[in-house]
């Protein structure tokens, strides 16, 4: 995740990006191009493919990662089960923000306990990232168990799930 430094309270609108990399290296033209061209104020990266103590830096923002301790990626939360998240706070307006960038293996299961404890805490919360699902109202031509029960949880808690692609491997939320 990487976020601009000093803007926050300064911005009328938030630029943000969630990207899925397919690995940084060779990428960080790509990136600063997107970055500059779009004005993006955080820019969500999943599957870097960074080792870990790895650095990786992008000019004028501030890099947060976590890394996984097994092969391959970020590292779990404590007290979720299968849910792997960064977040930062940041505060926009005046007021903190929680933004959350989340991964789940394809392999584990979904758990309403896992959203409930991710989106807690009383802040306003901007969860972007790869859950693994699949629904028809978030462009896919199918639903998948995973996808219904996101969809319901979201229903059910008054979150909107926003999946627009502005360019091909992007999502810029404004």
């Amino acid at each position: 995740m990487a976020a601009r430094p000093g803007w926050i309270n300064q911005v009328k609108a938030l630029w943000l990006s969630y990207r899925h990399t397919n690995g940084v290296h060779g990428r960080k033209l790509e990136l600063d191009h997107l970055l500059g061209q779009y004005g993006i104020n955080i820019c969500l990266l999943t599957e870097t493919h960074l080792k870990s103590g790895e650095a990786f830096r992008m000019e004028n923002y501030v890099y947060h990662r976590t890394n996984r301790l097994t092969e391959g990626g970020g590292t779990p939360v404590h007290g979720l089960k299968h849910l792997e998240t960064t977040a930062i706070r940041v505060m926009l307006a005046s007021k903190p923000v929680k933004i959350m960038e989340v991964y789940l293996l394809p392999s584990q299961l979904l758990r309403a306990s896992d959203l409930s404890a991710s989106l807690g805490g009383g802040l306003c919360t901007l969860m972007a990232g790869d859950l693994n699902t699949k629904h028809v109202h978030w462009n896919s031509r199918l639903i998948t168990t995973r996808g219904g029960l996101l969809h319901d949880y979201a229903d059910e808690n008054s979150c909107l799930i926003y999946a627009k692609v502005i360019i091909p491997g992007c999502y810029i939320l404004k």
